[in-house]
């Protein structure tokens, strides 16, 4: 699942992170790299802080190391990968009930 900077950002409430990230910025991510990728957020040190960054916006997340925060962030992608497919099977489960009850009450 992609994800915006800000999902992210909201998700690392436990840290002190400064953002520049623009208001209307609707730009979706794939992952997390240490190295850079198109269509992927970066990591890297900076002194105490890491930067986790793209072509345009910026998070600096205060006195952490970069493998802390790698984790951490590449976690918040799974989470939301795994609650999409969640709703997905959800979704696709009620379907096909409500296919089988429409077969079954469907006259001859």
């Amino acid at each position: 699942m992609q994800l915006s900077l800000w999902m992210i950002y909201n998700q690392l409430y436990d840290y002190e992170v400064s953002m520049n990230i623009n208001q209307t910025s609707n730009t979706m991510y794939n992952s997390i790299r240490l190295n850079k990728k198109e269509g992927c957020l970066t990591a890297s040190q900076n002194g105490d802080d890491v930067l986790v960054y793209s072509k345009y916006e910026c998070l600096t997340i205060k006195n952490v190391n970069v493998m802390d925060i790698f984790s951490v962030v590449q976690d918040i992608f799974d989470d939301y990968d795994h609650w999409a497919n969640e709703i997905t099977v959800s979704i696709r489960d009620t379907v096909c009930r409500l296919h089988q009850r429409l077969i079954h009450q469907t006259p001859p």
